[in-house]
């Protein structure tokens, strides 16, 4: 199963389905320093059960993997309850004509070709550090509203007594 990475981010959490440990420990690295915690799942099979197991915001997938390969593995994710929703991303070596169109249509959102820059994997997280701000200003708004509520409610009792 996945391998916890640390504490969880505001409940949010990344899942690297990678087979080479040094490209494990690299883009750990680099997700922490860009704030975000990771499971790992070291190949296809695992990441699907990762997937069944737990909520995550996105999935970055090696494409060549041992026991099942990143598209395969990809396949079956899309199939599960919910998993159409999930990003995945690919992560891979094979940075060929066709390759992209080969992840795009086993039903990722898109491609990082490696070895990976932290710059390119930050353009792929963008979009969820933008939903993670949202999410964050709305829950503060939803307990602003609420605390106020309370407090015209409390005035209103105590005015009444």
């Amino acid at each position: 199963f996945a391998t916890p990475a640390g504490p969880t981010v505001m409940g949010r959490r990344i899942l690297l389905v990678e087979d080479n440990v040094v490209n494990q420990q690299v883009t750990l690295k680099m997700l922490e320093r860009l704030g975000w915690e990771a499971d790992v799942a070291a190949n296809g099979e695992r990441a699907v059960e990762s997937v069944s197991a737990r909520r995550y915001e996105l999935v970055l997938m090696d494409l060549q993997m041992p026991v099942m390969d990143g598209l395969e593995a990809t396949r079956r994710i899309r199939a599960l309850p919910g998993g159409g929703r999930l990003r995945i991303v690919a992560m891979t070596a094979n940075a060929m004509e066709g390759d992209r169109e080969s992840c795009l249509a086993a039903g990722m959102d898109d491609y990082l070709a490696k070895p990976v820059k932290l710059g390119e994997l930050e353009r792929v997280l963008a979009p969820l550090a933008l939903e993670r701000q949202a999410q964050t200003a709305a829950a503060k708004n939803t307990s602003s509203v609420m605390s106020s509520s309370i407090s015209k409610n409390e005035c209103s009792s105590v005015a009444r007594t």
